[in-house]
């Protein structure tokens, strides 16, 4: 028979691919599995045109170096942004992890490159009198809306997920749940 180590070796990028997105579909919110999901297309896409390979299916994970990840992570830097490429480095080497750990794949080619350079906006943080303003004009579910995040500093989602048993009106007290 096929020892393990072989086994790993003989991984398909395709195989590699679908079996991690069956993990993430599991593992991972929907908005998250939707990016993994455009990401593998993406790369595999630039795979297919970068080696000029008609069929991925025979292209084993163990082929694919850094240095074609970092061409797909600069082309990525010049169509979308250096931050987009950042976040498809992160899922990269999230997929890659998942493979040493799962697949026994030998080594991760996302682990050598290195973020991109970019530079975050500030975010805009009203100040007192702004809010004060638009409570004042606020309805009155829109105010108990407001100062739920006032008091709670809790993300829109996780108010929106609130339920009944997540608040005790006798002791003023709201738990926060959250799944990442």
């Amino acid at each position: 028979g096929q020892s393990l180590e072989k086994a790993s070796e003989a991984i398909t990028w395709a195989t590699f691919s679908l079996r991690y997105l069956d993990h993430a579909r599991v593992q991972s919110g929907a908005k998250t599995y939707h990016e993994k999901s455009k990401l593998v297309g993406n790369f595999s896409s630039h795979l297919q045109e970068s080696l000029e390979i008609e069929d991925l299916s025979y292209l084993l994970a163990a082929q694919i170096t850094p240095a074609h990840v970092q061409d797909y992570l600069l082309s990525q830097a010049e169509i979308r942004s250096n931050n987009c490429a950042n976040r498809d480095r992160k899922n990269l080497m999230a997929q890659w992890n998942w493979g040493l750990a799962v697949l026994g794949l030998e080594s991760n080619p996302v682990a050598r490159i290195r973020n991109f350079r970019h530079s975050r906006s500030p975010q805009y943080v009203p100040p007192e009198t702004d809010i004060l303003k638009m409570l004042a004009v606020a309805t009155a579910s829109e105010r108990a809306f407001l100062n739920c995040y006032l008091c709670t500093g809790a993300r829109r989602s996780e108010i929106f997920r609130l339920t009944w048993d997540q608040v005790n009106l006798e002791h003023r007290t709201i738990t926060l749940s959250h799944s990442k």
